[in-house]
């Protein structure tokens, strides 16, 4: 997909640098796609406390009665 966008130059030269190119759009996509991992950890973390995860030898006795069979 084909985006237009003004970014200071300061920045994407800042990025650049961080990311490891000279490739403005691989710049931009590596920036993105970590912002979106982040975003994705910050939402997992805000679980925390919220979600009842079961522990191993309670999922492995799950198929003592074949209930991952299912």
């Amino acid at each position: 997909m084909r985006t237009t966008v003004t970014i200071p130059s300061d920045v994407m030269d800042e990025l650049m640098e961080i990311a490891g190119t000279d490739d403005r759009t691989k710049a931009v996509e590596i920036a993105i796609r970590e912002h979106v991992k982040h975003l994705k950890t910050q939402r997992l973390i805000a679980l925390r406390g919220t979600v009842d995860i079961a522990e191993n030898d309670e999922i492995e006795s799950w198929d003592d009665v074949g209930i991952r069979d299912a």
